[in-house]
């Protein structure tokens, strides 16, 4: 509970926090590994922007799906359903990029294009799920079986 006040204060005051992402909700386009920026939103919340809120005891970095109003519908990139609609006024920040490596990627900046898109549209989606998630149960079971330095 302390993160959040401390990530929400943060970005209140200072406008930007960076910190590595839990979980593989956003794989591949946001890995574990990665460094990400967050910043406060300096623009009108935009469909397929990916933006960090608020859950019961933690935060949820989401791409937007669908925006309707007040409301906004995320999703990771890596989860099959869509997350409980929330309002605008519960983003508290968005993904301004990530350092993979040394590498920095700047997300806000560079415009949504029809890749973004085409990966978002649901039969794309849960095809590329599909094989995401085969590949690591296949690298585990040959993990368990012929170690882990393999």
């Amino acid at each position: 509970m302390d993160d959040r006040v401390s990530i929400k204060s943060a970005l209140e005051s200072v406008g930007v926090v960076s910190m590595t992402p839990k979980g593989m909700s956003m794989y591949p386009f946001v890995k574990n590994t990665d460094s990400i920026v967050v910043v406060k939103p300096p623009r009108p919340i935009e469909k397929y922007d990916i933006v960090l809120f608020a859950l019961k005891d933690n935060y949820a970095l989401h791409r937007v799906i669908k925006l309707s109003g007040d409301t906004v519908v995320t999703a990771g990139d890596n989860n099959y359903f869509n997350d409980r609609p929330i309002k605008k006024a519960e983003v508290i920040g968005v993904l301004h990029g990530f350092y993979r490596g040394k590498k920095y990627v700047d997300v806000l900046a560079k415009p949504k294009d029809f890749s973004v898109a085409f990966s978002c549209f649901a039969p794309v989606k849960y095809v590329r799920i599909f094989f995401i998630r085969g590949w690591f149960f296949v690298k585990s079971v040959l993990k368990r079986l012929f170690g882990k330095n393999r």
